[in-house]
């Protein structure tokens, strides 16, 4: 059966409980580990753990060191940080694998100004979308806010949800929703579907 991949490709939001963590950071040392691929990662949660990424390289019989040294990491601490950031990953080659961690965190900051956020979030968007409609595969992964007492941490999760196609954690599996033309159907240690992920040949300029 021929997969329902016409439609442009969009950003792929992980979400729901802790448990989508420890499957990122293995989808990440997997991507690291195939010829060519060199993660971008935009850290806005301090999410990003190179130790877990290091154990799951040795499960796999690889040297941590061969696999973080493909990494590229930007980490944000403020929502203009985070503008910013995937504003300098928009001048890298297209082809690139973003992932993009805990971006609601830093538009969540109760220091933030109120009036800020929502200009904020619609940068974000901006520049997610862009990054995806300009050939790179975008993934981002928003663990639950629901501890937020903010109105706009369960305003800006809906918006997510609505836009882009979802994969949901919880307890450790990973249940896919369809959006559209997007089925994503993934188990916790399959690799993503052909159509879905592309390979990343070109090297970040």
């Amino acid at each position: 059966m021929a997969e329902a991949h016409a439609a442009p490709l969009l950003p792929t939001v992980l979400s729901g409980d802790a448990s989508v963590i420890p499957w990122v950071h293995r989808w990440l040392a997997q991507r690291s580990m195939q010829g060519g691929v060199r993660p971008v990662i935009v850290d806005c949660g301090g999410v990003f753990d190179p130790y877990a990424v290091a154990l799951e390289a040795r499960r796999a019989g690889v040297r941590p060191e061969a696999v973080l040294n493909r990494m590229v990491i930007c980490r944000a601490f403020t929502g203009y940080q985070e503008v910013h950031a995937l504003r300098r990953v928009a001048r890298f080659a297209p082809g690139q694998w973003v992932l993009v961690l805990d971006p609601l965190s830093v538009l969540l900051d109760e220091d933030l100004p109120a009036q800020d956020r929502p200009w904020l979030f619609a940068q974000v968007l901006t520049g997610l979308e862009w990054l995806s409609g300009h050939g790179h595969v975008v993934r981002v992964c928003q663990p639950s806010t629901q501890t937020s007492r903010l109105l706009e941490a369960s305003r800006f999760e809906a918006v997510l949800a609505r836009r882009y196609p979802l994969i949901v954690a919880k307890e450790g599996r990973l249940q896919a929703m369809t959006h559209g033309q997007v089925g994503i159907p993934l188990q916790p240690r399959d690799r993503p579907r052909r159509g879905d992920v592309r390979p990343l040949p070109a090297r970040v300029a």
